[in-house]
């Protein structure tokens, strides 16, 4: 798939553009554009890890 838009690209496509094209990293702002990246697949990982987990206990199992 080709994106044109710039508003379309995902986060690690942004990443890139910015820091990329420069002599010197801001690791600062690297640091601090990860985690605003990374916090909502964190989060979401915590809210279903629950069901997840229970869905594949092996209590669950059809025995044959």
């Amino acid at each position: 798939m080709l994106l044109l838009s710039p508003d379309l690209m995902p986060a690690s496509v942004s990443v890139n553009d910015f820091f990329g094209n420069r002599v010197m990293v801001a690791y600062g702002r690297l640091a601090a554009f990860s985690i605003v990246c990374s916090t909502p697949v964190i989060l979401l990982y915590v809210l279903i890890s629950r069901r997840l987990g229970a869905g594949f206990a092996p209590g669950g199992a059809v025995k044959g």
